[in-house]
């Protein structure tokens, strides 16, 4: 892609790049505990196992794209930045504690958007069992505090 990128691209043109890492983590490593969303973890590993199955080569790209701009030879000025986005109402800042809301709303969306893929014969889930996957992924982002998701940004100019 990156070749094709390139190739579009005038000299000097801007590369952006966003991408949100495959799963949430804690805002503090002293107090988070990624136990305690064993539930999420699990439901994300069902997903990528079967995102997997089906396509064979699919992973998280996020962290792989500055090298890959730097093995390119075709952009310079490659800036790298991680963005931390709050998942509920645990950040003190009112503003943020606002946007964690309305993420922790989207990933709920997402969960349940799973259910179709999740129904997938391959995968050998009943109902019972997909719902208790998503009710415990729900679970977590209505009950663990301190959460947050991690937004990749990069960009670079063509050389």
């Amino acid at each position: 892609m990156l070749g094709e990128v390139a190739r579009v691209l005038r000299p000097g043109g801007l590369f952006l790049s966003g991408e949100w890492e495959r799963g949430p983590t804690f805002a503090s490593p002293v107090t988070g505990n990624p136990s305690t969303i064993s539930a999420t973890y699990h439901l994300l590993n069902i997903v990528d196992n079967a995102l997997r199955a089906k396509h064979p080569g699919v992973f998280p790209i996020a962290s792989h794209i500055p090298s890959w701009l730097a093995g390119s030879v075709r952009f310079r000025n490659i800036t790298a930045q991680l963005h931390a986005v709050p998942i509920g109402d645990w950040h003190p800042d009112p503003e943020m504690k606002e946007l964690g809301n309305t993420f922790r709303d989207m990933l709920v969306r997402y969960a349940n958007n799973l259910k179709p893929m999740l129904r997938d014969p391959e995968l050998g889930l009943d109902e019972a069992q997909i719902n208790n996957l998503v009710t415990g992924y729900v679970n977590d982002m209505y009950g663990v505090s301190g959460m947050i998701g991690v937004y990749r940004t990069v960009h670079a100019k063509k050389l």
